[in-house]
């Protein structure tokens, strides 16, 4: 009977220690389902703003070769140059305008984009006068009129560019923030490949 009731404690324990086993196996295939979520979730946002950084960047890149072609033409007068440059850079702005457009998360960024957009057309409106100029000397007069459109043209493509490095930062820590205060690999590996600090 002593060995019958022994081997009925073991079994007893052994079943117990299974379910235990099971238990932990089951939070920690739940845990890693989560961790994968959010470690999808990070990766998208942050993929998803670093290509408005580059639209942006891009979109930039096209202002300030206007701000340069405007002065160029009021020296030279080259207008056929001119008007070619022009429309390539009209074109190139409203590509790169209509990708990152797609990509737009909230109305925030969204009036900052249509901000963007209306200064931009103005200033390309006014530069775009500068081919009914008589002489280089009015030419130059009119270069020196689209100067402040020209400035705020590209200090709103900037508001735009910093709205996303400050959106990108704070997306990061919102889904990352967990992970990368982990204590253990889980946590080094994520400040490894965001380059931060686990105090954020």
């Amino acid at each position: 009977m002593l060995k019958l009731h022994n081997f009925n404690t073991a079994t007893q324990m052994l079943l117990a220690a299974s379910v235990g086993l099971l238990c932990l196996l089951l939070i920690g295939f739940m845990g890693i389902s989560s961790l994968s979520t959010i470690n999808e979730q990070a990766e998208i946002m942050y993929e998803r703003n670093m290509n408005k950084l580059l639209l942006a960047n891009e979109a930039r890149s096209v202002l300030q070769n206007l701000a340069i072609l405007g002065p160029v033409y009021a020296t030279n007068m080259d207008r056929m140059a001119f008007t070619t440059n022009l429309e390539k850079y009209e074109a190139d702005f409203a590509q790169i305008m209509a990708q990152y457009e797609t990509l737009i998360v909230n109305e925030q960024e969204r009036e900052l984009f249509q901000k963007v957009k209306s200064i931009y057309n103005d200033y390309l409106d006014s530069t775009k006068n500068l081919l009914s100029a008589r002489n280089q000397a009015e030419a130059a007069a009119m270069g020196a009129d689209i100067l402040p459109k020209r400035v705020a043209s590209i200090e709103s493509m900037y508001n735009l560019i910093d709205y996303n490095m400050t959106a990108a930062e704070t997306r990061k820590k919102s889904y990352c923030g967990t992970l990368l205060n982990d204590p253990g690999p889980i946590g080094s590996c994520y400040r490894g490949r965001f380059n931060v600090h686990s105090h954020l």
